[in-house]
């Protein structure tokens, strides 16, 4: 630019032109930079925990997987209201740092979105929350941007099913694969996502979905007795928490070096 400027500086528009160029691509370089060194130093101060983010659609049962693990007392559990996690929050358990974070495909939800994306710059596993209702084109998209920071990726697929409701506790603790937990239904939904996995780039060999059902989950933590033991083992929370303790065993210290370099090559991409 500078060369061009001299170069053809008997034209006033093209040289101011130019100099404008200059002067945006400085600017928009220093505020990169700033981001990038705001990133490094939020990566810094979480280098005492391995950082495990909950991810997905708003509604999907972010938190309520979260308190269930954390054995929270149910209050930031969504009752059908929308975008119920407008703030990222953070539990430290097992010397681990969970990370709930906003949803995203909500109605005017983008500023969740960008949220749930600056967070995943930092974490060091992902646990990608479906929703059996339907797996969504939108997953798609935070798909492909999952993969481009390539983060590793744990499937969680929600059975939605309330089990408040007496007699439908009855019933799944009866005859859970089926009332809750169906083939057709967990295949259906595994195919849609490897489809969509594929699309997205991702090898759809190394999808595997992981089918449990939250709100059991947590309904066990606040259930004494046997009943709370039922509910713990049907809801399946302990192949998730199984899967999670393989990847911070077997690849924890390649994780946390992969999140600082892949963060630094996204920036600089």
């Amino acid at each position: 630019i500078e060369h061009s400027s001299q170069t053809l500086s008997e034209d006033k528009m093209v040289e101011d032109g130019l100099i404008n160029m200059l002067q945006d691509l400085t600017r928009d370089y220093g505020k990169l930079l700033s981001k990038r060194n705001a990133n490094l130093a939020k990566q810094k101060r979480s280098l005492d925990c391995f950082n495990v983010m909950l991810f997905g659609r708003t509604m999907a049962g972010k938190s309520t997987i979260r308190e269930a693990i954390t054995r929270g007392d149910g209050q930031t559990i969504g009752k059908g209201a929308q975008r119920t996690t407008r703030d990222v929050k953070e539990y430290k358990w097992n010397n681990l740092r969970i990370i709930d974070t906003p949803g995203f495909g909500a109605y005017n939800g983008q500023e969740d979105t960008q949220i749930a994306h600056e967070i995943l710059e930092q974490s060091d596993v992902v646990l990608f929350m479906l929703n059996s209702d339907s797996i969504q084109e939108s997953t798609f998209v935070e798909l492909e941007h999952v993969h481009k920071l390539n983060k590793p990726l744990i499937f969680v697929l929600n059975m939605k099913k309330d089990l408040e409701n007496d007699g439908n506790r009855r019933r799944a603790l009866r005859s859970p694969e089926k009332y809750i937990f169906k083939e057709d239904d967990i295949q259906g939904h595994t195919d849609r996502l490897k489809n969509l996995a594929s699309r997205a780039g991702i090898n759809p060999s190394t999808v595997r979905i992981i089918p449990i059902h939250a709100q059991a989950a947590f309904l066990a933590t606040i259930t004494s007795g046997g009943e709370g033991a039922q509910l713990h083992e049907l809801s399946q929370i302990d192949k998730v928490l199984n899967t999670l303790i393989d990847e911070v065993e077997g690849n924890g210290p390649i994780r946390r070096i992969q999140t600082f370099l892949d963060s630094s090559l996204n920036h600089i991409d």
